[in-house]
């Protein structure tokens, strides 16, 4: 690559100065020189993105030796977990079971959650969604960001950001402010992790606006760097904020309500309550996201 642009740079030049050129036609040609020295010094940063992605993926890939544990104490253990969150599915049970250290496969997880709790599956199984077809070429093709408002009445709110080829959960944070400094830093630590995306979609909230402007200076303007658009676009975070929303955020949002709380001038620990079981669910289901494409049936 390097010995090609080199090539064409090196008869660029020539052209410049061997052949009587208007003042267009030379300014037209430096404009091409120019951006071919950008795209040679950017080759680097795009090959360590890949290397830093595929090694990502490998180690989430990775097969695991599965625990050995009888059928008789997974139900209860998965029982507990669906006590602690009656909504969730099996993907979050997984992810329960992985803080635990133990490692199941999904067809087990399934079954157990048949035999436990048989008539809240059949209810969620019922309420699915059909979504339009989506589909993207690689990894890091294309990142979905948004912030979740729900718990505004507690001065917190939730940034998240899901790869839409693997639905691989890049970042989920709890913040005191929804600031676009606190969504791009939000978003240069995910990129530090898995390498920088080709596009960004995202709503056009105000919080996104310094994450458009660093992704239109890293990868250049008029190429789709950073799509902006209404929510029902936004599907692969939509889905990941269905998960929060009913595991979590609803029942605080109704228990509040019913308690009357004000949480901004009461003296009670209700604020702290949900914020530490906001962070151990986003931790248990951003964990079991990850490790999603390494289950084996």
């Amino acid at each position: 690559m390097k010995i090609m642009l080199l090539f064409v740079g090196l008869l660029v030049s020539a052209l410049i100065t061997s052949v009587e050129c208007d003042n267009e036609l030379a300014q037209f040609v430096t404009t091409v020189l120019s951006l071919l020295r950008e795209v040679e010094t950017e080759i680097p940063n795009i090959r360590q993105d890949r290397e830093r992605c595929d090694e990502n993926l490998a180690s989430h890939l990775t097969s695991k030796n599965f625990s050995q544990i009888q059928n008789r104490e997974l139900d209860d253990i998965v029982l507990e977990e669906l006590n602690a969150f009656p909504r969730t599915g099996e993907t979050n049970v997984i992810g329960g079971l992985r803080q635990r250290g133990l490692y199941v496969q999904r067809w087990r997880v399934r079954e157990s959650i048949v035999r436990v709790d048989p008539i809240n599956r059949a209810n969620r199984w019922g309420q699915r969604i059909q979504r339009r077809p989506y589909s993207v070429p690689h990894p890091n093709f294309l990142w979905h960001i948004d912030t979740n408002m729900k718990l505004k009445h507690w001065r917190m709110c939730i940034h998240g950001c899901v790869d839409g080829f693997s639905r691989v959960i890049l970042y989920l944070r709890v913040n005191n402010n929804n600031r676009a400094t606190t969504v791009l830093s939000c978003f240069q630590q995910a990129t530090v992790e898995w390498g920088h995306p080709s596009r960004v979609r995202g709503d056009n909230g105000g919080e996104n606006i310094a994450v458009g402007d660093y992704m239109v200076w890293f990868r250049g303007d008029n190429r789709g760097s950073f799509l902006t658009g209404p929510s029902v676009r936004n599907t692969r975070i939509e889905r990941l904020w269905r998960d929060v929303v009913e595991c979590v955020l609803e029942d605080h949002v109704v228990l509040s309500m019913q308690q009357n709380f004000d949480p901004l001038t009461d003296d009670n620990n209700f604020g702290i309550n949900i914020y530490l079981q906001v962070r151990e669910f986003i931790h248990r289901i951003e964990q079991s996201r990850q490790d999603e494409d390494g289950q084996d049936d």
